[in-house]
């Protein structure tokens, strides 16, 4: 799982270029968490990468905080970023700052959660997982082993 955080996170800042953002000097990024087992290799690979691209990275940890995350895109409209990159906690929630961030001309790109269809029109892409393939394979895998160990009748 690791190396697919680390490819999502890559993914998303050579989507950088793609989308408009070759000029880009400094993206905020609101991370889920900071300090965090799956969140924590994310964070490091976008550091990397972006080290490597000349890009700053101002990095806001919501602490799976919605209400923390939804004013840290605040905070990155108000320092004016050239870019920001979401990884949002709630389908919904950032959908107005998304908006302002669109308003205000700075591109956004979610990352590992997707949100509403709603929020599509202000986001340049979207990279992470199959969330509902994901939850298929966990479930096949479940019953494969709870199947292997039931006591045959």
């Amino acid at each position: 799982m690791t190396n697919t955080k680390t490819g999502m996170i890559v993914s998303a800042l050579a989507l950088l270029a793609s989308v408009g953002w070759a000029e880009a000097k400094t993206v905020c990024y609101v991370t889920a968490a900071d300090a965090h087992a799956y969140a924590t290799p994310a964070n490091e690979a976008l550091e990397a990468r972006a080290k490597e691209l000349g890009i700053e990275v101002i990095t806001l940890s919501q602490n799976f905080d919605v209400q923390t995350g939804t004013e840290q895109l605040n905070t990155c409209i108000a320092r004016n970023a050239d870019g920001i990159i979401l990884w949002p906690l709630d389908p919904q929630a950032y959908i107005p700052g998304l908006a302002r961030a669109q308003q205000a001309e700075i591109p956004s790109i979610l990352i590992n959660s997707p949100m509403d269809e709603q929020a599509n029109q202000f986001i340049k892409s979207f990279t992470g997982p199959d969330v509902y393939e994901e939850g298929e394979m966990a479930a096949d895998r479940s019953m494969t082993r709870w199947v292997a160990k039931a006591p045959s009748s």
